[in-house]
């Protein structure tokens, strides 16, 4: 059965205000008021001190609402840490993962409101910053309590492998429309959650790998510029020129691992979407770049190699990028009309 865990709106960033529970305690009077079309529907629904769970058997699916604020804490704004932020930080992230560290399943969906305009990557930022820290025991002997930063590793990877789906949600500002229409369609929310994640997965992807080989693209424009500048003889800007393609063969050992890097992605773009990535793979794959990237690392190249002006080497690494760009960009564009399509028919 598909599940979706939502955490109701958390307390109040850095004023730590809870909001006066007021998501939650809307859930708790829509479901009251709309007990009877419920029951008409075939929904059971159920109010406890510490969830609410609704479950449409026609469907198939479950949802379980808690409320944010009692059960993960307050999440404050990452940057200018201090030990008051800290603190509060380890204790979201902790009690967030003591309530999912048990759910494996690819068919639940837990999403938080974060409120005033947060996404999931306010707390990636902090999950970044605990599985930074230099711990030296990954855990208390004595008591086997895993520390933050195991902690932390674990809601990385389990959003990395999305088992389960970890994402946000808002209610827009209308708490009672919004969780009206939650309550009404729970499919529709829980494909518009699905489908959520795999857009903003799809864009990160793309700027993930962008950044693979930006730093190729920024040599290509400084040996170009070198070459190009004014009031030297040539065989001066030549001979520049060269002494920086040295210096960024000398630095660039890892465009070999960079390359694997580029498949998983491939393959994880693949896995995210039913668009096809053909194109794109024969872009990425093709014989003369990987032929490139070895010279690259085997420190094989020559200035006119590089820029892609040697004919015989046929390859011009700039245009190369530009169409990766162009590529991804499609592949994005196509994905979210797909998203949209789908989302209609959901609806009718």
């Amino acid at each position: 059965m598909k599940k979706i865990i939502l955490f109701t709106r958390i307390t109040d960033n850095d004023n730590n205000k809870c909001n006066d529970n007021n998501e939650w305690n809307v859930w708790m009077n829509k479901l009251n008021e709309l007990k009877n079309e419920l029951k008409k529907r075939n929904l059971n629904y159920e109010i406890t001190s510490d969830n609410i769970t609704l479950t449409d058997n026609n469907k198939q699916i479950t949802l379980i609402v808690y409320n944010g604020s009692n059960k993960l804490g307050n999440l404050p704004t990452y940057g200018n840490e201090d030990n008051k932020k800290i603190n509060e930080a380890k204790i979201f992230i902790t009690n967030l993962y003591n309530l999912i560290r048990g759910v494996q399943n690819e068919d639940t969906i837990i999403a938080i409101h974060f409120g005033g305009g947060w996404t999931f990557n306010m707390l990636e930022k902090w999950l970044n910053y605990f599985n930074a820290q230099n711990e030296q025991n990954e855990q208390n002997e004595q008591a086997k309590i895993p520390t933050i930063q195991t902690i932390a590793r674990e809601i990385i990877n389990i959003k990395k492998c999305g088992r389960p789906i970890l994402t946000d949600y808002s209610t827009g500002g209308n708490d009672q429309e919004k969780v009206k229409e939650i309550i009404e369609n729970l499919e529709n929310f829980y494909n518009y959650l699905k489908k959520k994640v795999n857009v903003i997965d799809f864009k990160i992807i793309k700027h993930k790998i962008m950044n693979l080989f930006l730093d190729l693209e920024i040599d290509y424009q400084g040996v170009r510029e070198i070459l190009e500048k004014k009031g030297e003889n040539e065989a001066e800007r030549y001979n520049e020129a060269e002494r920086y393609l040295e210096e960024i063969l000398n630095t660039k050992k890892n465009q070999k691992q960079n390359l694997e890097l580029l498949k998983e992605l491939l393959n994880e773009i693949e896995n995210k979407t039913k668009t096809s990535v053909k194109e794109l793979k024969e872009h990425c794959e093709a014989e003369k770049f990987t032929k490139f990237v070895e010279d690259i690392s085997n420190k094989k190249l020559k200035i006119n190699k590089f820029l892609g002006k040697d004919k015989e080497y046929d390859f011009d690494f700039h245009k190369w990028y530009l169409k990766l760009s162009d590529l991804l960009d499609d592949l994005i564009i196509k994905n979210e009309n797909e998203n949209v399509l789908n989302m209609k028919k959901d609806n009718n």
